[in-house]
């Protein structure tokens, strides 16, 4: 998780503030990972926000209900996490809008 927080803070280095989306259902797995992102973000001087959602239409009700964001307006692209380096390429050329990669 350090690498993930790291490398978004070379694509977005004024962030100051992430949400990490997990799944309560898989507590084990869920509890590790906050553990894991805010030990490493009390170090980078980061905000987290913990959003729960465990499937699409969760993580859409999440933004659209919690913070009046239209999800399919807001990303302009999709990324499944193994296509992470074709999604930098595209990021680096700075013309997309905003992207998301999903865990595989």
């Amino acid at each position: 998780m350090a690498k993930r927080l790291e490398l978004l803070r070379e694509l977005v280095p004024g962030a100051i503030r992430i949400a990490v989306l997990v799944d309560r259902t898989n507590a084990t797995t869920t509890e590790s990972i906050l553990r894991d992102v805010e030990t490493v973000a009390r170090v980078m001087g980061l905000q987290i926000q913990v959003l729960n959602a465990s499937t699409r239409r969760e993580i859409d009700a999440t933004f659209a209900t919690d913070r009046k964001v239209d999800m399919e307006r807001l990303f302009t692209h999709r990324w499944r996490l193994e296509q992470a380096e074709e999604a930098y390429r595209l990021f680096d050329t700075q013309t997309t809008g905003k992207a998301v990669i999903l865990p595989s």
